[in-house]
């Protein structure tokens, strides 16, 4: 079986050359895409599906978000297909989903099949690439599956070649505790890349200087890699990290991938850094973490005078590679070390249990101490709570109420009838938690914590409205919240228990209550294949899709017809087919019940 599995190649599930738009194994802030996308241009529902082997539909499935309308594949040699975010289904397929909408009533639906309902050979068009689900532009996710659903690199099934090797974008080493630095300095060291050579199968780079590091230090990475036949910027398979002997010190590899897997990669990627510098680099080390793609722990560290020679290969899905070879030193400090807060914006922050500062400070702790800091002197806090940053004039509220521990649940009182919950599970490590209000908008905004610091589970906000909001408004209250990007968006997932408004916190930033009282909008755009689009706004609680209500107004005085309003939550669009005729009446109600009826007319 699996000789079969590796010899089969699929044909591809588009007419004519393949782009590709998005990759698999492709990292997308803190996720993975798990499939490899194909472009078809602006053109909903005009480029055709095809099945990429015989077999039959196993698994249709039609939702609001995610794949949208999306069919699976069942193969005779094990494997599965995925083609997802469809504008519609062939016609068998669409008689098969309109039976159930019918019966069920409902717009989203899923089903699974028998092999004799919906038979499939290689080419078959099974539907038309479009824009449904979580999607922002018409195309095909495409994704090979094992019989456990877990995800293949698709490449080499669809027969697809690449004679382009990888490229190193930045390559780069973090000192990983207070005593460690790279070049005396306890902050991020990028090497310069020098190509030294290049073939069709391996891109080779040559680092000329010797680096002096003292203590342990970590390698962090960003690799790009084109296939011969496509602009765009694609993932690659494995990235080790080895000495020049060929010891293995730490292994990335996304050969195979789970979806389960994806809620790891927010420990892969270096948060703090990318939501700072909007790059996005990749560790090669181990936070403590076990990652069901990596091994070992990547951790460097040389004995003073000691000299080792490192190398990092990346490889593409089709086998070519990528090597950067450099040379580490271990040194001894010569002199404090430099270290500033990784944010240039900031004067100073709390990184690693350490307090750093871009000048001279005098610290004033809860506890009542008096202590010092400053760029060549990093404070260890060891749980004591700074409260003040005095240098003459300049006086720096900290804002710090509370340390928080990995493994300990804690409540924390905000004030303004607000308190913080987070679970045992919640932190990854000690955190410094800051927490202060300020005017806002729409009021008293609540600023808590640190926006690129990851929580592994949510914790969770209560917010007791009895304080601020009279009963009558109770019923629209609505979580807004703004991270580093600096937009205001509605909490998903909150729920209103008496009088107190439970909050689930997934990141940290800045949070406010709005009362909602305005009916969605919505205004017609300009068709799209087969269909009219119509663009719903709601700021606040956001649209209902489950209360959305389209009906087609026909000539003659005939009843009316309702449709199943086709509406996808990401794109905040609602798709109605143009077969339907040019007059709808659509009535969309958001999540707080605020209701607005509107005829539109194409």
């Amino acid at each position: 079986m699996i000789g079969l599995v590796l010899l089969q190649v699929f044909r591809l599930p588009l007419p004519g050359p393949p782009v590709v738009t998005g990759s698999y194994g492709e990292i997308r802030g803190t996720t993975l895409h798990l499939g490899v996308d194909f472009g078809v241009g602006e053109r909903i529902g005009e480029v055709p599906v095809l099945a990429a082997g015989a077999g039959y539909v196993r698994r249709i499935r039609v939702s609001h978000t995610g794949y949208g309308k999306v069919v699976y594949i069942q193969h005779p040699n094990g494997l599965r297909t995925v083609y997802g975010h469809l504008s519609h289904f062939a016609p068998q397929g669409e008689a098969i989903v309109r039976a159930e909408q019918d019966r069920q009533r409902r717009f989203e639906i899923e089903l699974y099949l028998p092999p004799d309902r919906w038979p499939v050979k290689a080419g078959d068009t099974i539907g038309w690439a479009g824009n449904s689900g979580y999607s922002f532009g018409a195309h095909l996710h495409f994704e090979v599956r094992t019989l456990r659903d877990e995800t293949l690199p698709p490449y080499a099934y669809l027969g697809l070649r690449d004679s382009v090797p990888p490229v190193f974008i930045r390559l780069g080493l973090v000192p990983l505790s207070g005593e460690s630095a790279v070049e005396g300095r306890g902050s991020y060291y990028f090497f310069r890349l020098a190509q030294h050579s290049s073939s069709s199968e391996e891109r080779l780079y040559h680092i000329r200087d010797t680096v002096a590091i003292t203590g342990r230090v970590g390698v962090v990475y960003t690799v790009g890699d084109r296939m011969g036949w496509s602009r765009a910027w694609t993932g690659v398979a494995e990235v080790v990290l080895r000495t020049q002997a060929g010891d293995t010190l730490y292994r990335v590899c996304w050969d195979t991938l789970s979806y389960d897997w994806r809620r790891y990669v927010p420990w892969h990627v270096d948060e703090p850094y990318n939501q700072i510098y909007r790059v996005g680099i990749e560790r090669l080390y181990s936070q403590g973490l076990g990652f069901p793609w990596t091994k070992g722990n990547g951790v460097i560290q040389l004995d003073e005078g000691e000299v080792r020679g490192y190398e990092v290969v990346a490889r593409d899905f089709l086998g070519n590679k990528a090597v950067v070879r450099f040379t580490l030193r271990g040194g001894r400090l010569k002199g404090p070390i430099w270290r500033v807060p990784l944010d240039p914006a900031r004067s100073w922050s709390v990184e690693g249990g350490l307090l750093l500062a871009r000048k001279s400070y005098q610290v004033v702790f809860a506890d009542g101490g008096v202590d010092s800091v400053s760029p060549t002197r990093s404070l260890a806090l060891n749980g004591r709570v700074p409260l003040y940053l005095i240098a003459g004039r300049d006086t720096q509220k900290t804002h710090i109420i509370a340390v928080l521990y990995p493994g300990h649940p804690s409540k924390v009182p905000l004030g303004r009838g607000c308190q913080l919950e987070v679970y045992a599970e919640s932190l990854p490590d000690t955190m410094y938690l800051r927490a202060y209000w300020e005017e806002g908008p729409w009021g008293m905004t609540l600023v808590l914590g640190e926006p690129g610091l990851h929580l592994r589970t949510p914790a969770t906000l209560t917010w007791d409205l009895a304080q601020s909001l009279p009963e009558r408004y109770l019923s629209k209250a609505v979580p807004l919240y703004r991270g580093r990007q600096g937009g205001w968006d509605g909490v998903s997932g909150y729920r209103l228990r008496g009088r107190t408004l439970e909050v689930p916190l997934r990141r940290w930033g800045s949070y406010t209550i709005v009362l909602d009282t305005l009916a969605p909008t919505f205004r017609p755009l300009r068709r799209q294949g087969p269909f009219y689009i119509v663009q719903l706004e709601d700021f606040g609680s956001g649209v209902n899709p489950y209360t959305l209500k389209v009906e087609a107004l026909n000539c003659c005085g005939a009843p009316p017809s309702t449709l199943y309003p086709e509406y996808y939550l990401p794109q905040h669009r609602l798709y109605i087919p143009r077969e339907k005729g040019r007059v709808f009446r659509i009535t969309v109600r958001d999540k707080v019940g605020n209701t607005r009826t509107q005829e539109v007319r194409f």
